[in-house]
């Protein structure tokens, strides 16, 4: 949603989960898209998916996926995961304060 300005995600899976098991978040440094510019090199973090791990981002700017899960000791990944929203008119980069209006 173009709402969404931050994503955080809580971890509850068993905390033995491993990179073999697949699922990770990966962040993309880089553009995240899928036609990039051919100079551009990938450059991303994957984040495990491992038990009490807590993962905050700017969501409306940091492009992100989830990767495939591969585990056969684990059915699937669990997380509490939620949004904090913004108005649709939000502009972060507006650096604007009425307070400070000299006249």
């Amino acid at each position: 949603s173009s709402l969404r300005r931050y994503s955080f995600l809580l971890y509850l899976n068993d905390p033995t989960w491993n990179s073999s098991d697949g699922g990770q978040l990966r962040l993309h440094r880089d553009s995240g898209n899928d036609d990039k510019p051919a100079e551009e090199l990938p450059n991303f973090v994957d984040i495990l998916p491992t038990g009490g791990t807590l993962v905050v981002f700017r969501s409306d700017q940091v492009p992100h996926e989830v990767l495939t899960t591969r585990s056969t000791r684990f059915q699937e990944r669990c997380a509490v995961v939620g949004w904090f929203l913004g108005l649709e008119d939000d502009d972060d980069d507006d650096d604007t304060n009425d307070d400070n209006d000299q006249t």
